[in-house]
């Protein structure tokens, strides 16, 4: 889906109703009549709705008198979140986003973590010598199982704004 500024000139937040850590990526769409400027943008779509762009407002109506263009993020049935060894195992829709990357009037991006590719690097470094080890911690001790690379979160976008009900404002 290509980039549509009209959707999001007049954004205000966005809602998140799931917790978006639990997932790597969102499909982004843009409804063009939707009856009311911050309140829940109706789903009649495949799958769920896991979040949506509020307005302003003073926003103006869109095309039709009293309906607005807004964006809307959901996922289906069959995406990695749902089914983590299905299809989208190591790729993702083509309107896939990652949702750390939405913001109001910022369009969503296409990551590495959406696309479903992990980094080669190593996480962790093992310590060699039992003299940098500080006392209580277990001898080639790397870190908690399954951790991951540090937060790369920008710091537009807080951990609050990714929790369920949690509007994120500019």
């Amino acid at each position: 889906m290509q980039e549509n500024p009209k959707a999001m000139e007049h954004e205000d937040g966005i809602v998140w109703t799931e917790d978006i850590e639990k997932l790597d990526y969102v499909r982004q769409s843009v409804e063009l009549s939707v009856s009311t400027r911050r309140g829940p943008v109706p789903w009649h779509g495949s799958g769920r709705r896991v979040g949506y762009a509020v307005l302003r407002s003073d926003a103006p109506s869109g095309g039709v008198p009293g309906k607005f263009v807004r964006r809307v993020f959901w996922v289906k049935e069959h995406d990695r979140s749902e089914r983590p060894s299905g299809t989208y195992r190591q790729s993702a829709p083509s309107e896939a986003v990652d949702p750390r990357t939405i913001a109001p009037g910022a369009w969503g991006e296409l990551t590495e973590r959406a696309w479903g590719v992990r980094s080669l690097k190593p996480r962790h470094v093992a310590v060699a010598s039992s003299a940098l080890v500080p006392p209580g911690v277990p001898q080639g001790w790397t870190g908690p199982a399954g951790s991951g690379p540090p937060n790369r979160r920008s710091g537009s976008v807080s951990g609050a704004t990714g929790m369920p009900g949690r509007l994120l404002r500019r």
